[in-house]
Parts: C-alpha cells; structure tokens; sequence
C-alpha cells in the first residue's frame, strides 16, 4: 500500500504518523512524508523573501525528519518531500503523481467547533483527493490496542472499505465493532402503506452479518449492532462514542470530480461530527487492487 502522511509539524501531525504506526503490515509500507510550504503572498524584499522562506523550509524538513523518526524500524520504505504550493492542492497533486492509496492528515481537535470546522487543508483534502483518507484527532490510544468502528450498508464502498482494512495486518488486541442502521419508510397518513417490519429487519440482519463475516476473515475480535434510525450518519457518531472507538471507517463512492465534490452526505457527517479519527474510504482504479 502507498501512504502519503502530511506534517506540518505539529502535534496534531505528530498524532497522525503515531496513530499510523500502529498498522501493522506483511508487505513493506511504501510511505511519503509530505510537508508543503506557503509560498509568499505579499509584497516585500526578495531578500527577505528568500530567508523567510529558507526558514519555513528548514521547518517543513525538520517535521518530516521527525515523521520519518517515528517509522525507524517498521516495515517501511519511506521518503520525504517537502514541496511549496497551496497546502490542500499541493496534496492532492502529489498524491496523484504517486498513486497514493491513503492520505494520513492530522486535525486540529475534537471540540464541537473544530469538528464543524474540520479545517480548510483537512477538509479540502477530505472532499477532494482522489483516494481513502484517514482524518487523524487527538485521542487517548493504547500502545498496544485499538478500536475501530466500521459503518457497514452493504454497498460496494463499503465493502472496498473492508478490504482496505485487511490489507493491514491487525494484531489480536484490535477490536472493530460492525454498526449497520436500519431506516424505517415515512409514513405519509395520506396515503395508507403497510410496511413488512419483519422483511426490513431480516434483511437488515442479513447485510449486517455480511459485513461481520468479511471482517471475521482477518480478525477475531468483531462485534455488531443494528440500530434502528432514520438518522444514519447521527446514529453511527453516537455509536462511535458510545464503545469509545479511536476510528470510525466510512465508504464513499466514486472517484471523478462530481463524486468527490458531492463526498456522500453520511461520511461527510460523520467526518464533521465524529469525536474521534475517521477514515473515508475512496474506489480505487481497478489497476491498484
């Protein structure tokens, strides 16, 4: 697999490459280390100019060097690319050139106005790039345990998003809780319908214990729950605090330009609501499996 993280030194970057350190994988991990510069946008000296920017770059290749630290030892071939440029285009640019399969990139919190928020690069790199990212907030995890919550509808993304997670090898102590939502039809007291409950609800059960089974085959620790609401994206979020997940993995379809803008309304929900870390899993080119 091919992960582009992004630092900008922070500590919030910081949070993202460790959070990515607890992957672990058979084959080597072809990582990139990405830090991009602002270029200047106002007027001054070209000395002052050149030394400001020999400063930000010195920066950006001291953040990478401290992302590239963290992976010392690990299954990995990592390189580090500091690059000037629009923060969020530069990304998806370089993620493009290298056919990246995952983008790593930190938030900057978990309050309920950062999470609106999200961030302009975050959010723009969410919404835009061309495959799965992984939105990193601060979080409380184990150095040997993690917690993961797959939203699960039976849809072709979502099961992309199953074999995303399985190119992992996830150690024993990894936990992942299964959450599929039922949603029950409006009634309209117009127009008389009778709904079969029992038929939703059995195929409700059947799609939800697909899902266990896919993640059954890499992993022995997997839970579910089938909750009932015609608020999908609110009841996955709810979900995820309650079992205190570190992740929450959602799939959203497409890779042209309208799908990515359009980033379906649950994982964008999700991404801008949830307490913790979230991964938008993307179609990949079939050339990439």
């Amino acid at each position: 697999m091919k992960v582009l993280i992004v630092t900008d030194g922070s500590e919030h970057a910081d949070q993202a490459a460790k959070l990515l350190a607890h992957f672990s994988h058979d084959a080597p991990l072809e990582l990139t280390v990405l830090s991009v510069c602002k270029q200047h946008e106002f007027l001054s000296s070209v000395e002052v100019i050149e030394v400001s920017q020999e400063i930000k770059l010195a920066k950006a290749r001291a953040a990478c060097e401290r992302v590239e630290q963290v992976f010392e030892g690990a299954n990995a071939r990592v390189e580090s690319v500091v690059a000037e440029g629009h923060p969020g285009e530069t990304i998806i640019s370089e993620a493009e050139k290298r056919g990246i399969d995952l983008i790593v990139i930190g938030a900057r919190g978990h309050s309920t106005f950062d999470r609106m928020m999200v961030g302009s690069v975050s959010d723009f790199v969410a919404v835009h790039s061309p495959c799965s990212v992984l939105l990193v907030r601060p979080s409380q995890l184990g150095q040997s345990s993690i917690r993961i919550c797959v939203a699960y509808d039976g849809s072709t993304p979502c099961i992309d998003a199953i074999k995303e997670l399985a190119e992992f090898d996830w150690h024993r102590n990894a936990k992942f809780d299964v959450v599929s939502v039922m949603t029950v039809p409006h009634m309209n007291s117009e127009i008389p319908i009778e709904i079969d409950m029992e038929a939703i609800f059995k195929d409700a059960s059947a799609t939800l214990d697909s899902g266990v089974q896919r993640l059954q085959a890499f992993s022995p620790n997997v839970a579910s729950k089938l909750i009932e609401s015609n608020d999908v994206g609110d009841a996955i979020v709810q979900f995820a605090e309650e079992k205190q997940s570190d992740i929450v993995l959602v799939g959203s379809s497409g890779r042209g330009l309208i799908s990515r803008v359009f980033m379906g309304s649950v994982s964008r929900y999700v991404l801008r609501h949830a307490t913790c870390s979230v991964w938008i899993s993307k179609e990949r080119k079939q050339s990439a499996r």
